[in-house]
């Protein structure tokens, strides 16, 4: 065989040209990886199998209901849609949940052939689905649609929605701190918050009229006490600015409207005011969602789920005892509010700018 001494043409890539293919290679995948968005496209087919689990979920209770003339566990479920109680995952059994996959019950194998799960469910004794009564058919609510990685639940201490009819604010949340109307404090229908609560409607908010005596009050709620850090928020829409206003009180804890801008306030061992305002002003007959975390050393606030503001105070403990009121102080006064207040939520922790975020965008 002859070799090949000088001159001959070339069989292979040199190191420059390997290196050049390999960064086009680079560009080009990173571009592909933009585009794509794969963590969109996990959310969003995670998202499918919530829907088609919550569908199926819904038609094996309705078939059951034709059958047998009641909904399984039917006196433990609550007859309004957006306070729908948690259903167990399989094999767990817990009063806060609904245990629906028993031999007991007969819905599992007679209609549906397994309790749907949610894998993103941080909660390990709930499925991730829940149900209540509607009229004519039952409603099935996943918990977590379009959340993956957070869950708006996780560390409520405290939500109030104003779902329901009646004198009584009802507490969302697993702890039962429920709330009275005082005069000039009401549930109405007419205007509500712009939230999106897993495809279902939000059908009441508070109202209040600017009385002294307008405020709900939850009489000393231990589920808030001993707390470490918090967040609060709420949809607010106030009639009437530049008036002062609350929002939500405890203990000169609070969040109020001041000089047209969101105040926050909470209350160390080191100091009795921690006050800061947010950078944006407001304007009157508009729903704004605001908030404020504190972990005892820095406050932040949201407008509308944009972090607006953040204060760092000096290290303590946090104060908070006493009754929590909302539209007002606990013992009544001029910071009345005048307008309307919704989805009301205390955490016994500190939200992410994500979950502010997602709050501020009327995710549930």
């Amino acid at each position: 065989m002859k070799k090949c001494a000088t001159g001959c043409p070339k069989t292979g890539f040199t190191l420059i040209e390997l290196l050049v293919v390999i960064g086009i290679i680079a560009i080009l995948a990173s571009i592909v990886i933009v585009a794509v968005n794969p963590s969109k496209q996990l959310r969003t087919a995670r998202d499918k199998e919530r829907l088609s689990e919550t569908n199926q979920l819904q038609k094996s209770l309705q078939q059951y209901q034709i059958d047998k003339g009641a909904l399984p566990l039917d006196s433990q479920l609550p007859t309004v849609s957006v306070a729908a109680k948690p259903v167990c995952a399989t094999g767990q059994s817990d009063p806060t949940c609904l245990s629906l996959d028993t031999s007991s019950v007969g819905l599992v194998g007679p209609y549906i052939a397994q309790m749907p799960h949610d894998p993103n469910e941080p909660n390990v004794k709930y499925s991730g689905y829940k149900v209540a009564k509607g009229t004519p058919q039952p409603v099935v609510v996943a918990t977590n649609l379009g959340h993956t990685v957070y869950t708006l639940e996780q560390g409520l201490v405290g939500r109030w929605n104003f779902e329901v009819p009646g004198t009584t604010a009802y507490d969302g949340s697993l702890y039962g701190n429920n709330g009275t109307y005082a005069a000039g404090a009401s549930r109405t229908t007419t205007v509500t918050a712009p939230l999106s609560a897993g495809g279902l409607p939000n059908t009441g908010s508070a109202s209040f009229n600017g009385v002294a005596s307008a405020a709900i009050t939850v009489t000393n709620p231990p589920s808030m006490n001993g707390l470490t850090s918090m967040s609060w928020t709420a949809w607010v829409y106030t009639q009437n600015l530049p008036k002062d206003q609350m929002i939500t009180y405890r203990n000169t804890n609070y969040l109020r409207i001041n000089s047209s801008r969101f105040l926050a306030n909470f209350v160390t061992a080191a100091t009795s005011s921690n006050q800061q305002f947010a950078a944006t002003s407001l304007v009157a007959n508009k729903w704004y969602h605001l908030g404020a975390s504190f972990d005892g050393t820095t406050l932040k606030m949201y407008v509308n789920g944009v972090l607006d503001t953040t204060h760092a105070f000096t290290p303590s403990t946090l104060s908070f005892t006493g009754n929590f009121a909302m539209g007002n102080s606990a013992s009544g006064g001029t910071w009345a509010m005048q307008g309307y207040i919704d989805d009301v939520r205390v955490y016994n922790r500190v939200l992410s700018d994500a979950e502010m975020a997602a709050l501020g965008r009327g995710e549930n």
